[in-house]
């Protein structure tokens, strides 16, 4: 179970890293993310959007130290739990509501949120919610080097294939 758990700090730490990273690469880059939140919270006063936007970007960014410091990796797992809780919450209140919203998320994509937005964060919510689990269960026994390095590539496929969603949910829509 070590392992698992070394891969799902991998995989919610990389997913993290480049989510935060996308949102803050440039002016444009956040302008457009406070967008997108704005169109997933409409409910959040435009004066706090700003604020919001910026805790998520710091619970990002929080969220990924927690998780590769070893004695605070069970609060990583549980900050990135709430921070997948909402997000997912938004994205299914604006399907529900079939408003055309753009995700965002990675700081890249002009996409709509839908099914594939939701799928891809019950994955990740799922992989943190082990990881509060398995970093909760006491002291890891000692690890050997190839199962690290299994653990990680599987951890770094399974990021890219997150990082991907928008492409690979394009894949399997009906051709027009």
């Amino acid at each position: 179970m070590e392992y698992v758990l070394v891969g799902c700090r991998f995989l919610i730490g990389v997913v993290f890293l480049v989510s935060a990273a996308g949102k803050i690469r440039g002016r444009d880059a956040y302008a457009a993310f406070r967008r997108a939140a704005g169109e997933l919270a409409p409910r959040v006063p435009p004066r706090l959007r700003s604020l919001v936007s910026s805790a998520v970007v710091a619970g990002e960014l929080a969220a990924v130290v927690l998780l590769a410091v070893p004695a605070t990796v069970a609060a990583g797992f549980a900050l990135a739990v709430v921070l997948l809780a909402a997000f997912t919450a938004a994205i299914v209140a604006a399907v529900r509501a079939r408003r055309q919203v753009a995700c965002n998320c990675f700081g890249t994509s002009s996409a709509p949120v839908g099914p594939a937005q939701i799928i891809r964060n019950t994955a990740l919510l799922t992989a943190s919610l082990a990881g509060v689990v398995l970093a909760a269960g006491g002291t890891p026994a000692a690890l050997e080097p190839a199962g690290v390095v299994a653990a990680v590539v599987a951890a770094l496929t399974g990021a890219g294939l997150v990082l991907l969603t928008d492409d690979v949910a394009e894949l399997f829509r009906p051709l027009t």
